[in-house]
């Protein structure tokens, strides 16, 4: 069209935000966040989990869950996730949730908050408080090596009590060994 238009003569051109590339990160966020708590839960189970009720597994989970669904009291538009399309349930008849522990992203909602405020939008997920500094927060911290002098994160700390537990594990066959030891010695010099 632009080749047809006459010299002089007024023009439309039309600029559209492309929203599918954030859209399309914010879903994987939300996917990937349901199978992180999805595996979690599966792995923590107290009846079925292959390493039981772990509480500091469960406490990780609690503490990203916690961070997505919180209330931000920035100055924007948008202080919940549910504000911009991202709940803890899928809407069911009468505009009620039926709450999980999974994540549901409506993307026309989200599109929507997108196109009202895409500033106030951002400021939810990176801001100084947001959703995404806080995370990145929470995992950085459980994924910290350290010592007791500089802290240790949630992972470090399983390792470092699971080897104390091996460690006494350890010494018990070996006292047992021993004991066995001298039983064979005292049984041979009886018999």
């Amino acid at each position: 069209e632009l080749k047809n238009a006459n010299l002089g003569s007024p023009i439309t051109v039309n600029v559209a935000q492309d929203v599918d590339p954030l859209t399309g990160a914010i879903e994987e966020l939300v996917s990937q966040f349901n199978e992180v708590v999805s595996s979690l839960d599966l792995v923590t189970n107290a009846e079925t989990g292959s390493i039981g009720n772990d509480s500091r597994l469960v406490s990780f989970r609690n503490s990203i869950r916690t961070q997505l669904i919180s209330l931000y009291g920035g100055e924007g538009q948008f202080s919940t996730l549910p504000q911009v399309g991202i709940s803890t349930g899928a809407p069911i008849e009468g505009g009620v949730t039926q709450a999980s522990t999974t994540l549901v992203f409506d993307r026309a909602a989200f599109t929507s908050a997108l196109a009202e405020n895409s500033t106030d939008l951002e400021e939810l997920f990176r801001g100084e408080n947001g959703i995404i500094t806080g995370l990145e927060t929470i995992v950085s911290n459980a994924l910290e090596v350290g010592d007791e002098t500089t802290g240790i994160g949630l992972f470090q700390a399983q390792r470092n009590s699971t080897d104390t537990q091996i460690g006494r594990i350890d010494d018990k066959i070996q006292q047992l060994e021993d004991r066995l030891v001298r039983r064979e010695t005292q049984l041979r010099r009886q018999f």
